[in-house]
């Protein structure tokens, strides 16, 4: 196995979503195995790399992996790599607080299609389910129906 050596100091990000984000990652973990016995490598020594390699500029994923980012960013500095941009999102969660997953039956966008709901519908319901646009910002706005352009308008990073 082979070991990255994490620093015990605190480590500081943007996220494009929820702003500055602090973390000291040594307060949870040790030094954490990026290349397994077996010779594979763990999922962050590979994200990293495959990122890295695929020119990847922003990387969108979901707030539970907000606490790993400082671990990836930290290994983009060990290789003198200059990380993408992170935007982490909020969940979307099913009705019974459970979080929704790709791999549950009703999650396609086929499902929504065969049953009448309109893209713009759906795209309205998952942006008022998150967060990260400027309409967050207002209070006591009542809900609205974005077209894609106003929404892009909103946030352009």
């Amino acid at each position: 196995m082979i070991f990255f050596q994490i620093s015990d100091q605190e480590e500081s990000f943007d996220d494009l979503v929820y702003g500055q984000i602090s973390y000291n990652i040594s307060l949870n973990e040790g030094d954490p195995v990026i290349v397994k016995s077996d010779g594979y490598p763990t999922y962050h020594f590979a994200n990293i790399v495959d990122d890295h390699f695929m020119n990847v500029s922003h990387v969108l994923r979901g707030v539970e992996w907000q606490i790993s980012t400082t671990k990836h960013l930290l290994l983009y500095r060990a290789f003198n790599w200059n990380p993408p941009k992170f935007a982490h999102l909020p969940l979307l969660m099913n009705a019974d607080g459970t979080k929704l997953s790709k791999r549950q039956g009703d999650v396609k966008i086929s499902y929504y299609r065969e049953n009448g709901i309109f893209p713009l519908a759906l795209l309205n319901f998952i942006v008022h389910s998150g967060g990260g646009f400027s309409k967050d910002l207002q209070r006591h706005v009542k809900p609205k129906c974005y077209t894609v352009n106003e929404l892009a308008e909103q946030n352009k990073y």
